[in-house]
């Protein structure tokens, strides 16, 4: 997961706005796994990819199913790392 983390989440940009929310529900629940594989296995690079784009969903996402993924996704990225303890 950790070596195509830079695919999948290339893969995942042009949903971000996406008219169906399960669209970007999911691209959401992608955000969140990998916050959660660097709680255990920091990654900088790829935390940082991960906040952009969850930081850029956040600013037009209007759904709250979605919106909870991604604040918990910012939290783990947060957190993470030195912690080993994601918020979920």
């Amino acid at each position: 997961m950790k070596r195509r983390r830079s695919a999948v989440v290339e893969s995942c940009i042009p949903h971000l706005a996406n008219g169906n929310k399960l669209v970007r529900q999911g691209v959401a629940v992608i955000l969140l796994n990998y916050s959660v594989l660097f709680c255990v296995d920091d990654d900088a690079e790829g935390r940082l990819e991960i906040l952009q784009i969850a930081s850029k969903m956040i600013t037009t996402e209007v759904e709250p199913e979605t919106l909870l993924r991604l604040y918990v996704t910012v939290g783990n990225l947060m957190i993470g790392g030195g912690s080993k303890t994601p918020v979920i």
